[in-house]
C-alpha cells in the first residue's frame, strides 16, 4: 500500500493539471462560463461610463435560457413515459413492466429543495438544461440515507475537472461541507465491517477553510453574497475518482475513491469504486459537442457575443437619444444682467433676464452632439431580430410557439429548414450522453440500496416484483438492463412530421384531381389517427366510454324510427309567389 503522502502528491499533480487545462487556450472554459453567467444575471463593466451615460442591461438572454430550460422540460415530459427500457436477457419482456413501474416510483422522488423537500425528476431536469445552456450539464446519482431514495443532483461543472486528454485518468470534484454534517455522514456512512469509511478522527482535527474558488463560483450562480459569517465550520472536499499512478508507474490502484478534506487530509480512501455499477456516478454532458473536447460548447456560447453587442448597441441608442433631446448648449454668462441666474445647468420654464439690448441668441447657443440617425436603429434592429430569431426558432423546432404573436408560415418553415436538425442534435445529446446514464445509474444504486420491503416501495411495483428484485438484486445488475431515451427527440421529430402532413393536405385540398386521389388511395379515418398522434392528443379522452356507446345502442332504434316519420314527404308548401313559384 502507498504511503499517504505518495497518493495526495499524486492527487494534486491531477489537480494541477486539470485546473490549468479549463484557464488556458484559446478559449478557457473557466471565462467562458463566467461570461454566461454575467450574461444570465445581467452583469456588465460600466467602469468608464459617464454619469448621464445609460447603464441598461437587456434581459433578453436570461429570458432565452429560462425558455429555452423550460421547453425542453415540457418537451420530455409531454411524452409521457420518455424511456424504453431494454432487457438483452428478457426478449418476452415479462420484467420490462416491473421495470418501468420501478423508475417511476424512482424518478418521482429524486432530488431536493434548498430546503430539504423532496422532488421529482423534471424539476431536476430543468435545472440540469439551464446548467447546460450556461455551461454544461452534471449530475451526481448517489443514495440519500437520510430519505432513504436515489438521488439525482444537479452539480456545478465549475468544481468538476476532467482529464483534459479524455483518457479518463481521474475526475476530481470540489465541494463545501459544514463540520458537524461531514460528522454526521461519516457516522452513517458505513463498510462492510461495520466501521466508518471515514477517517473520523482526522476529521475532528479540520479547521475551517474556505475555498475562495468555490465561494466565488456560487455567488455569481446565485447572484448574492455567501460570505460566512455564523458559527459554522466549512469544509472544503476534493472528491477524486482516479486511477492512482505513482512518478515511477507503479499502480497504486484503478477505480479508486479518494476523499481529501482542506487539501491536505486523506479522510477517505484510496478504496475501491463502492457503487456496485463500478462506474462514475457523476455524469457530464455538453449541449453541443465538440471533437476531441471533454467539457464541449454551451447552448448561449454561440449567441452570447450578439447578446452583449445588443446590450450595448441598446445603450448607446439610449444615450444618443438623451443626447438629442436634451442638447448641449454653450452661453455667454455676461449677457445676464446677473451671472448668478446662470447656475450648472439650464432648468425649463425658467426666466433669464438679460442685459439691456442683449438677445437671447447672444446669450445661449445649441451645440450639435449628433444626431440618432436610421442607420443606428437599423443596426439596432437587426441585432434585436438576431436575438429573437435564435429563440424563436429554437422554440418552434420544439414544438414551443414563439413569443412573439407574428409567427408566420415562412418563419416556422425555415424553422424546419434551418434549425430543426440542430435542435434535434442538441436533444439527442441529452438523452444519450444524460439521461440514458443517469437512467442507468438509478436502476443500478436501486437494486444496490433500495429497501423493497418497504410498503411503500410495495406498493408502486407490487409486493411480487418487490420480492423478486430484493432476491435477485446483483443477478438483475449483470443482466445489462439499459434505457434508451426518446421523449425530447421524440416530440421534435413528431413536430416535423406534422408540419409535413400539414403541408401535404393544404396541397392536397388545393386540387380537385389529388383530392379525388387521395380519398380513393387512402383511409380518412388512418389520415385523423395521424393528425391525433402528431398533435399529442390523447384520443383516449375524446372516445365515447363504455356508458355513452350502450346508451348509443339503446337510443339507436328511437332515433331511427323517428327518421323514417320524417323521411316521408314534406307537407305543402303554400305558394306566394305571384309567378306561381314557391319561394323555397
Amino acid at each position: 500500500m502507498a504511503d499517504k503522502h505518495d497518493v495526495l502528491q499524486v492527487l494534486a499533480s491531477y489537480k494541477d493539471e486539470a485546473v490549468s487545462a479549463r484557464l488556458v487556450g484559446d478559449r478557457p472554459r473557466d471565462d467562458v462560463w463566467r461570461e454566461n453567467w454575467n450574461l444570465y444575471w445581467g452583469v456588465h463593466d460600466w467602469e468608464g461610463k459617464a454619469d448621464w451615460q445609460s447603464r441598461l442591461a437587456m434581459p433578453e438572454a436570461a429570458n432565452f435560457v429560462d425558455r429555452w430550460s423550460a421547453a425542453m422540460r415540457e418537451a420530455l415530459i409531454s411524452a409521457g413515459r420518455w424511456f424504453v427500457v431494454e432487457d438483452p436477457k428478457d426478449p418476452d419482456r415479462q420484467l420490462v413492466p416491473h421495470i418501468e413501474k420501478l423508475m417511476d416510483y424512482l424518478l418521482g422522488r429524486c432530488g431536493r429543495t434548498p430546503q430539504g423537500h423532496v422532488i421529482a425528476f423534471p424539476a431536476v431536469f430543468e435545472d440540469l438544461m439551464k446548467i447546460g445552456s450556461l455551461m454544461q450539464c452534471a449530475a451526481a446519482v448517489t443514495w440519500d440515507e437520510v430519505g432513504r431514495f436515489v438521488s439525482v443532483e444537479a452539480v456545478d461543472p465549475r468544481l468538476v475537472w476532467l482529464d483534459p486528454t479524455g483518457r479518463g485518468q481521474y475526475r476530481m470534484r470540489r465541494s463545501e461541507i459544514d463540520k458537524h454534517a461531514l460528522l454526521s455522514m461519516a457516522a452513517v456512512t458505513l463498510g462492510d465491517d461495520g466501521e466508518s469509511l471515514y477517517n473520523v478522527s482526522e476529521i475532528e482535527q479540520l479547521s475551517a477553510l474556505v475555498s475562495e474558488q468555490e465561494r466565488q463560483a456560487r455567488e455569481a450562480s446565485a447572484a448574492h453574497s455567501s460570505d460566512t459569517t455564523s458559527t459554522r465550520k466549512p469544509i472544503t472536499l476534493d472528491e477524486y475518482l482516479a486511477n492512482i499512478v505513482l512518478e515511477d508507474g507503479t499502480v497504486v490502484g484503478e477505480n479508486q475513491v479518494v476523499v481529501v478534506a482542506n487539501d491536505r487530509f486523506i479522510i477517505r480512501g484510496p478504496e475501491d469504486n463502492p457503487w456496485w455499477h463500478g462506474q462514475d456516478w457523476l455524469v457530464t454532458a455538453p449541449m453541443v459537442t465538440v471533437p476531441f473536447s471533454v467539457y464541449g460548447k454551451s447552448y448561449m456560447e454561440d449567441w452570447s457575443s450578439v447578446a452583449y453587442a445588443f446590450t450595448e448597441m441598446s445603450n448607446l441608442v439610449m444615450d444618443a437619444a438623451v443626447v438629442q433631446a436634451m442638447k448641449s448648449f454653450a452661453v455667454q454668462a455676461n449677457a445676464l444682467s446677473d451671472t448668478q441666474q446662470l447656475g450648472q445647468s439650464l432648468e425649463p420654464l425658467k426666466m433669464y433676464l438679460l442685459e439691456d439690448g442683449r438677445l437671447p441668441r447672444e446669450f445661449i447657443a445649441e451645440i450639435d452632439m449628433g444626431t440618432l440617425g436610421p442607420e443606428v436603429l437599423s443596426v439596432w434592429e437587426a441585432l434585436k431580430s438576431e436575438m429573437r430569431e435564435g429563440a424563436k426558432l429554437n422554440e418552434i423546432a420544439l414544438g414551443q410557439m414563439a413569443p412573439s404573436a407574428g409567427t408566420t408560415a415562412t418563419e416556422i418553415q425555415q424553422t424546419q429548414q434551418s434549425s430543426s436538425a440542430v435542435v434535434r442534435s442538441i436533444a439527442r445529446t441529452v438523452e444519450e450522453r444524460l439521461l440514458e446514464p443517469v437512467l442507468t445509474l438509478m436502476w443500478a444504486t436501486a437494486l444496490q440500496h433500495l429497501d423493497f420491503e418497504s410498503p411503500e416501495v410495495q406498493s408502486h411495483i407490487g409486493p411480487d416484483a418487490a420480492g423478486m428484485l430484493a432476491a435477485r438484486r446483483e443477478e438483475f445488475l449483470g443482466e445489462g438492463v439499459t434505457f434508451r431515451v426518446r421523449g425530447i427527440s421524440a416530440m421534435v421529430d413528431r413536430q416535423a412530421k406534422l408540419r409535413n402532413m400539414l403541408s401535404m393536405l393544404q396541397v392536397v385540398a388545393s386540387n380537385e384531381a389529388l383530392m379525388q386521389a387521395f380519398m380513393n388511395r387512402f383511409s380518412v379515418e388512418k389520415v385523423l389517427d395521424q393528425l391525433v398522434q402528431q398533435f399529442g392528443v390523447d384520443p383516449t379522452e375524446m372516445e365515447p366510454t363504455a356508458l355513452e356507446r350502450l346508451m348509443a345502442t339503446v337510443t339507436a332504434p328511437a332515433n331511427g324510427a323517428g327518421q323514417e316519420a320524417v323521411a316521408g314527404d314534406p307537407p305543402a308548401i303554400p305558394d306566394v309567389d305571384a309567378g306561381g313559384q314557391s319561394l323555397f
